[in-house]
């Protein structure tokens, strides 16, 4: 079975955060079950461009992997790359389908037109772009580029890959007329290196050992919430004033600046910590150093920090725009929280004095999450529906893998 995946960015572009490893995550995945994969993608990498090679064939992680320069005359966010094209056209008749990731972007619309053009059967994964948060923004220049570009090709699609049941039932509103399924991200986290590696990353960071310690990692974006999360902090270190915060993630277009200035002026930049973007080892130590994850973001397609901190026995807070929010209801993994400073403050206190209560549903998340986001498992799942498809099963909205 040989797949090509065709996405607008890709690892080590991690200034993207959650999709640059879940792409990836499920490709190492599709080749650990056996599936030829390569990969097709831009050397985008936010404001700056990613140093690798361009052009030519590379393993990324033992996958063949293509870079191609994106063109300098285009919005960057639209991801256009003309050598992209070239090389899709020059490629596409070797694989048996097409796995395309993102929409709104250059790439999706010349994958989707030329796997149709070729006759090759191809899947896309919106990556959260039509939940109604996301189509609000810039709502006008979206709905003319979908209705007068993108609808009539993805509606050539076999299917819709979805990654959480919200984001799927969120999406109907579209009326597209592709049948869609449900399978959720991989997760993975690189071992502690040691077992004192969380307690030497607060040190390294100047909290105190005891210290109640809140985590937020992700984009510094306004979407995530983070002006709710300041203000809230501010108010439970009348409380709470030995509380920490940790601010873990890449600078989401520049907003880190403009937070920075609102804990000054809240009067907490003190016990703010803010580490930049974390990775490998590094970030495993900064989950298990906090002692609850909070996200009250406005939207989150699945919400791969969320995974993670339940991977690291650690309850998550989060808001009912994150679409994992069902499953950590589900299991008991945490808490849903409407996007109110006062709630939040009054809830972060209450799991923050409840030892017990983090522990357990710490344990509760970290074996939900164990089962369902393997790489293993995500990786079987999206075998079985391309083998569906290569068979030439169709698939319907009540399929399940």
């Amino acid at each position: 079975m040989r797949i090509l995946v065709i996405t607008p960015y890709y690892y080590p572009a991690l200034i993207y955060g959650g999709p640059s490893f879940s792409v990836y995550y499920l490709v190492q995945g599709l080749a650990e079950a056996g599936a030829q994969v390569k990969v097709l993608t831009t050397n985008a990498n936010g404001n700056r461009k990613l140093d690798i090679p361009l052009r030519e064939r590379v393993l990324v992680g033992g996958v063949p992997t293509e870079y191609h320069p994106l063109s300098p005359f285009f919005t960057k966010r639209y991801f256009y790359s003309h050598s992209l094209k070239k090389s899709i056209v020059s490629q596409i008749h070797n694989f048996d389908l097409v796995h395309i990731q993102g929409t709104f972007v250059y790439p999706t619309l010349i994958a989707a037109k030329e796997s149709w053009l070729a006759g090759k059967p191809f899947i896309i994964t919106p990556r959260g772009a039509w939940d109604p948060w996301s189509l609000r923004q810039k709502r006008l220049k979206k709905k003319l580029y979908f209705e007068v570009f993108e609808r009539r090709w993805i509606n050539r699609a076999v299917a819709i890959h979805y990654t959480t049941e919200a984001e799927k039932r969120l999406a109907n509103r579209l009326g597209l007329k592709v049948p869609g399924f449900v399978v959720p991200n991989p997760v993975f986290l690189e071992p502690l290196e040691s077992e004192d590696a969380p307690l030497k990353f607060r040190k390294y960071w100047g909290i105190p050992e005891n210290a109640p310690v809140i985590l937020f990692l992700g984009r510094i974006h306004p979407k995530k919430g983070v002006g709710l999360l300041f203000s809230a902090f501010a108010d439970l270190r009348r409380s709470l004033p030995e509380a920490w915060l940790i601010i873990a993630g890449p600078d989401g277009e520049g907003f880190t600046n403009h937070y920075k200035k609102l804990a000054a002026s809240l009067g907490v930049s003190d016990h703010i910590v803010w580490t930049g973007l974390v990775s490998g080892s590094e970030k495993t130590a900064c989950y298990y150093a906090a002692d609850i994850f909070v996200l009250p973001s406005h939207q989150e397609n699945f919400g791969m920090a969320v995974a993670e901190a339940m991977l690291c026995e650690l309850p998550v807070l989060i808001s009912p725009g994150v679409n994992l929010a069902n499953f950590v209801l589900k299991y008991g993994a945490g808490e849903v929280i409407p996007l109110n400073n006062r709630l939040w403050t009054i809830k972060i206190i209450e799991w923050l004095k409840n030892d017990e209560r983090r522990k357990s549903a710490g344990k509760y998340g970290n074996k939900a999450a164990k089962k369902a986001f393997s790489i293993d498992s995500v990786a079987r799942q999206m075998v079985n529906i391309y083998l569906k498809i290569l068979k030439g099963e169709k698939l319907d909205d009540n399929f399940r893998h």
